[in-house]
């Protein structure tokens, strides 16, 4: 059987920020990150941050490329899912999906509705 070598790649706004590196056998778990790829895509949002700020959403955003890379890597598929950190591309929200800062969201006491009586 022939060994081919092939790459599928994290896509964000129509440019490609991470790859992994993968065989006809099995997806190798070795991950390139466009980092100055990510910092020109959060650069509208670093202005008027801390360092300490800019570093913390330069990391989440970090850590969202290398999750969805480490998902083709642990199951071993290529594919992706129509929402969420596996879709096929990732714009700034998504990269940022789990940061409260970024996507403020009521806690869940404030949001559910009392009832009486039961």
């Amino acid at each position: 059987m022939p060994h081919t070598s092939h790459t599928t790649m994290v896509i964000v706004s129509d440019h490609a920020m991470a790859d992994d590196q993968w065989t006809a056998l099995e997806i190798q778990p070795f991950v390139y990150i466009d980092c100055a790829r990510l910092v020109e895509m959060l650069r509208p949002l670093a202005l008027g941050m801390s360092r300490e700020r800019r570093y913390t959403v330069m990391a989440e955003a970090i850590a969202t490329v290398i999750a969805h890379e480490w998902v083709h890597i642990a199951t071993q598929k290529v594919g992706h899912e129509k929402f969420g950190v596996m879709q096929p591309q990732l714009e700034v929200k998504d990269l940022l999906a789990g940061d409260e800062r970024m996507n403020p969201q009521e806690p869940a006491s404030r949001s559910r509705k009392k009832t009486s009586g039961l």
